[in-house]
């Protein structure tokens, strides 16, 4: 079984384009803020509900916000999240 990750640089690229702010999308997802800084930066993990309402909040697939834990470091770090 593969291990997924929550793909914290995936959510940044996509609120970058999408001209947000982590305020924003803490709002719209109804966490705090503090909790979406913690999410970006790597130190927490969402919970199902939460990622899937950040899934939501950027228009994303929740695959699109997920890396493969088992894939090597190099494919992760340049995964743009499409699949070819």
């Amino acid at each position: 079984m593969k291990s997924a990750l929550f793909n914290a640089d995936e959510v940044k690229r996509r609120l970058y384009l999408q001209g947000m702010h982590g305020q924003q999308l803490a709002a719209v997802v109804g966490v705090s803020n503090a909790s979406i800084s913690y999410y970006l930066s790597g130190q927490r993990t969402p919970s199902a509900p939460v990622f899937l309402r950040i899934c939501k909040a950027l228009g994303a697939e929740p695959e699109d916000l997920y890396v493969d834990a088992d894939a090597p470091a190099s494919s992760v770090a340049t995964s743009s999240g499409n699949a070819a």
